[in-house]
């Protein structure tokens, strides 16, 4: 979980990358500033795509970090050391998946 790679992706993963990347585009480059505008695009995934659900952790970083910020560590039962470290990754994740 958290290891993101950009070959092989999904069908499903591939649109919603590019429905986010549109949104990080939208502002500026600014991953937190596009986290705060993601939930309502998070939560159309969700309710309409097939399973979206099995491939967020591992194919779609904005997603993932959505999900971590706003569930927490304790959630996923990570340390608080464990959580920084996924956050890093998804932001880093973001950074190649989105920003060109």
């Amino acid at each position: 979980m958290f290891e993101f790679n950009k070959n092989n992706l999904s069908y499903r993963a591939e649109f919603a990358n590019d429905v986010c990347k549109l949104l990080v585009k939208n502002h500026n480059n600014d991953i937190e500033l596009s986290i705060q505008h993601v939930e309502k695009i998070y939560n159309y995934f969700e309710e309409y795509v097939r399973n979206i659900y099995e491939i967020i952790g591992d194919e779609i970083p904005l997603f993932a970090l959505y999900r971590l910020k706003k569930h927490g560590a304790d959630n996923y039962g990570f340390t608080d050391e464990e959580y920084e470290v996924n956050i890093k990754k998804c932001i880093e994740a973001c950074k190649n998946f989105y920003i060109e």
